[in-house]
């Protein structure tokens, strides 16, 4: 259920049909940060840091999410950019093919 639905806010933009836990945004927002600061680009890193606060504090103030909701998001972004880069092994033949594609 989103905030809207249960009378709690005004919705300044289109309704969504998909579920209000965990924030869409907040996942993708956070992971991109996380996995540049996991990469070592810190300062790059805290850009988008900033740049995921700013849309993810956005989509509470519309009225879309539950602050809960981009907890969560965060949490499993972050999770995501974590897990990816503990299993993740450079020069492997699985890093050639994915590389070649890019």
């Amino acid at each position: 259920m989103r905030p809207y639905d249960g009378g709690i806010t005004h919705l300044l933009i289109e309704r969504s049909a998909d579920y209000s836990f965990p924030s869409d945004h907040a996942t993708a927002a956070f992971a991109i940060a996380a996995a540049f600061h996991l990469h070592g680009m810190r300062r790059v890193g805290l850009g988008f840091l900033a740049a995921a606060a700013l849309v993810t504090l956005s989509r509470v103030y519309i009225g879309t999410h539950y602050a809960s909701d981009i907890v969560g998001g965060a949490l499993t972004g972050i999770l995501a950019a974590v897990l990816v880069r503990a299993s993740y092994r450079e020069n492997t033949r699985f890093d050639r093919i994915i590389t070649g594609i890019f």
